[in-house]
């Protein structure tokens, strides 16, 4: 049976870590704060920023409670409809089968969608329109089955390196670029798979690092060989990842 993707709301409570978190890098800030203008006169004239942020959106969510839970529903309606064939398109290309599993997807305040591996769970913001929410639990739900793959290439790997800003994670942020560009994904759901602008912009030897990669998945012998093919590339390209 494959995997479901559950849709929930989630609170300031459950999620005002990962926005302390984000609120502590401009780029990620200006994100949050472009989405609420007030909130960023409330968070750098206190003192206790944590509590403001939680204040904040306590009030807000309370206002919109109904609001998101018709984002859920909706959301939920739309992704049903392609469940079952994603899941089946994911694990041909990555070779690998699912497991008894689930996901959930948390409908949140916030307008960046972290993923949480060992817990089965993404967020996604509640002001996305339909195709966009499709696109994010498509690009989180490779992560998933990515990391899976790799762990049975590579058993009993550090999952720490899953995150950033570890050279794995890297990798991880410039693979669905490729691998969701796979026929088999984009007739089931037609779009363009988006990745981080900075991989856009990097290149080895004069050539974009997201066409390499390309050119290796064009030419494996399996989802295996590209893994690996891929991993020795970033490796010995550390130098410019990290820069």
């Amino acid at each position: 049976m494959n995997p479901k993707v559950n849709f929930i709301v989630a609170g300031i409570n459950e999620t005002i870590d990962v926005f302390m978190d984000f609120l502590n890098f401009k780029e990620d800030s200006q994100k949050i704060f472009s989405k609420y203008s007030a909130l960023k006169e409330r968070f750098e004239n206190s003192r206790n920023k944590k509590k403001a942020v939680r204040d904040f959106f306590f009030q807000f969510e309370t206002k919109n409670r109904k609001i998101y839970e018709q984002v859920r529903d909706e959301f939920q309606k739309e992704w049903d409809k392609i469940n079952d064939p994603i899941m089946n398109a994911l694990e041909e290309v990555n070779e690998i089968k699912w497991e008894d599993e689930a996901f959930t997807a948390r409908v949140t305040s916030n307008p960046i969608c972290p993923r949480y591996l060992s817990e089965n769970t993404f967020d996604v913001y509640f002001g996305l329109h339909n195709d966009l929410m499709i696109r994010i639990v498509i690009h989180e739900l490779s992560h998933f089955i990515f990391f899976k793959k790799w762990d049975s290439i590579f058993p009993n790997y550090n999952h720490e390196e899953f995150e950033s800003p570890h050279l794995l994670w890297k990798l991880s942020e410039m693979i669905p670029y490729v691998i969701l560009g796979d026929k088999r994904i984009q007739e089931i759901y037609k779009h363009e798979p988006a990745v981080y602008d900075v991989w856009h912009k990097i290149e080895i030897n004069g050539k974009p690092i997201l066409k390499l990669l390309q050119e290796i998945y064009d030419n494996r012998r399996d989802f295996k060989d590209f893994v690996r093919k891929s991993w020795e590339l970033v490796k010995n390209n550390r130098n410019i990842l990290s820069s």
